[in-house]
């Protein structure tokens, strides 16, 4: 009995001893412990691994207040701006300062992160590696030599616990070398006409062009192509390189009045920095009967001339220096059968003239057509603008003279009529004592036919208003008879 007792009292005793090393031992300031237990809500799991902190620095669940602190618990989410893969050249500095972050520009013109972890977000300075995730020095104000890079960005949150909260994001960089353009120019040449005619059922030959680069004949290897089309801009064919020039042609039975334009293009050796071309015209005409030409008739200006009752109408006209040219045009036709046709094809209008000048002058403007459907090409004709200056002190209308004393004046019928040689106009406008331009400078501005065609003088008689112009833009007026017979 005796020693039962003893053995329950000795049981008792190390229970006790247990129980006092136990809550001796073990110290934890939990504050969410309030059972005064070493587990909270009776977790008794992983109670070492929950001593430890996530990568934000949060502290787990379980943990000693004496030994961590509290973090926030917010990672920051970093986005790229711009795309995931961008592209410079090797002179391109300012590019690449910008994705470096190296003008210490705004942020967000490269990468955000998501405003909920703004706070106290620190992006870092951007590192550059290669493929192999190896650090590529480089230098600041300069681009790093061709290949491929990659550029990554972080953004931190100041440490907590031992850990820094952030987050990366890569963008690709792609350098390629640069090279300086082609700053010299091909020049075309055409052999033969820029504007050729073929008759219908004939073949077209072309005779090429001459490519030159300064003194140098590069045409073998810079002509690049040929190409043919309609003049409705529709294309028709096409000759790429080697261009054979024998082999350029124009559609078989093409009807007359159709056009076509042949574009050659040509580069410096196949560079394509500074192309060049030029341009052929081509028409196909009818067979024309010979003496059947095209006749230009230039619009004429109307003109009311002091002393002169009646409004002359003249091809010329004059403008005071540095004015505004209003281009009047022209029509043309050809006879055909005693009749006169249109042609609807347009004359060829000169440039505009230039309006400048140092001195009384006179600008002359060239109309042009060539042949077409039914007529040869036509004789150019002559349009006269004559500068005057308006700012002279004393402004004297020219002289008139006839060449030949008589006022009246007999020349033959059907006989075209030599008007030029008729009369001569001398200027008399003076500036600070000074004649303007010189005696030379008086113009026979127009004359008025009063109804007759001096290229076939119809029988009749006639009055003729010659009208001449000085340096200053004063007029003189001079009347005569004319008698066709």
């Amino acid at each position: 009995m005796k020693k039962t007792i003893s053995i329950i009292a000795l049981s008792a005793l190390l229970l006790a001893a247990v129980t006092v090393l136990v809550c001796t031992d073990v110290k934890f300031d939990n504050p969410l412990d309030k059972e005064g237990t070493n587990y909270l809500n009776g977790d008794t799991s992983d109670e070492k691994g929950k001593l430890f902190t996530r990568d934000d620095g949060v502290a787990a669940l379980f943990y000693d207040t004496s030994k961590y602190k509290q973090c926030d618990g917010t990672v920051p989410v970093i986005t790229l701006v711009g795309g995931k893969s961008v592209e410079i050249n090797t002179q391109e500095t300012a590019k690449f300062r910008k994705w470096m972050h190296l003008d210490n520009g705004p942020w967000d013109s490269l990468i955000t992160w998501n405003t909920e972890a703004h706070k106290n977000v620190n992006a870092k300075q951007p590192r550059l590696t290669n493929a192999k995730d190896e650090d590529v020095p480089y230098n600041q104000n300069a681009v790093p030599d061709a290949g491929t890079y990659i550029i990554d960005y972080r953004i931190e949150k100041p440490e907590c616990n031992g850990k820094v909260p952030g987050s990366n994001e890569r963008r690709t960089l792609v350098v390629i070398k640069y090279e300086a353009p082609d700053t010299v120019t091909p020049t075309l040449i055409l052999l033969g006409q820029g504007r050729v005619e073929v008759k219908e059922g004939d073949k077209y030959s072309d005779e090429g062009v001459t490519v030159m680069l300064g003194s140098q004949n590069i045409t073998a290897d810079a002509v690049d192509s040929v190409v043919l089309k309609r003049n409705t801009g529709a294309r028709v064919d096409g000759w790429k390189k080697p261009v054979n020039f024998a082999q350029i042609a124009i559609p078989a039975n093409t009807p007359a009045s159709t056009g076509f334009t042949i574009t050659y293009y040509a580069s410096r050796n196949g560079r394509p920095t500074n192309p060049a071309s030029v341009v052929r015209n081509v028409t196909v005409t009818e067979n024309v009967v010979v003496g059947t030409k095209a006749v230009i008739v230039l619009n004429p200006y109307k003109h009311n001339i002091p002393g002169v009752s009646k409004t002359i109408e003249h091809p010329d006209t004059m403008m005071i220096y540095g004015g505004t040219y209003s281009e009047k045009g022209a029509a043309a036709y050809y006879e055909k059968d005693g009749a006169k046709v249109t042609i609807t094809e347009p004359v060829t209008k000169p440039n505009p003239p230039n309006t400048s000048a140092n001195s009384p002058a006179a600008r002359s403007l060239a109309y042009t057509l060539a042949a077409g459907s039914g007529y040869s090409a036509a004789d150019p004709v002559t349009r006269y603008v004559y500068l005057v200056d308006s700012y002279c002190s004393d402004k004297a209308a020219p002289k008139i003279a006839l060449a030949d004393s008589a006022k009246a004046l007999s020349i033959p019928a059907g006989v075209e009529w030599n008007y030029g040689a008729s009369w001569s106009v001398t200027n008399m406008d003076y500036d600070d004592g000074t004649l303007v331009g010189g005696q030379s400078a008086g113009r026979k501005y127009l004359i008025d036919f009063g109804g007759m065609d001096p290229k076939k003088p119809a029988k009749g008689t006639y009055t003729i208003t010659y009208v001449g112009l000085g340096g200053c833009g004063s007029i003189a007026v001079k009347t005569r008879s004319v008698k066709v017979e």
